[in-house]
């Protein structure tokens, strides 16, 4: 199966880590002019708006999201979740220690937690 980000899996991950998720625009990842911002001046929507969204495909973005799932007691019901839902005979017969199968793919492993927190698990 293959794992692709979406806005959707994105907005669900940013606001779950904590931070400020910034609606997509004909600009980029930055969020719309006086849209989602608080600030009042043009130069500081502008300055607040240079900042992109995490993509949750990269190394460090996994370990974000990681460490909320560890720091806030939710990696158990995670990979309860992971390990019910997934053929866990296919993968360890494929990887001897599958869970760590999780962690070769940044974008494969946000996926799958934006899954589970849409499911309610997280």
């Amino acid at each position: 199966m293959t794992y692709k980000m979406t806005p959707e899996y994105q907005k669900v991950l940013t606001k779950m880590i904590g931070e400020d998720y910034h609606e997509p625009t004909d600009y980029g990842d930055a969020c719309v002019i006086g849209g989602c911002c608080e600030y009042k001046s043009t130069e500081m929507i502008l300055a607040h708006c240079e900042i992109s969204n995490r993509t949750f495909t990269t190394d460090a973005d996994m370990m974000k999201v990681f460490r909320w799932l560890v720091d806030n007691g939710k990696w158990s019901d995670f990979f309860t979740w992971f390990a019910r839902r997934k053929e866990t005979t296919t993968l360890y017969l494929k990887h001897s220690t599958w869970p760590t199968w999780l962690f070769y793919d940044a974008e494969r492993f946000c996926c799958l937690v934006a899954q589970c927190k849409m499911e309610g698990v997280v």
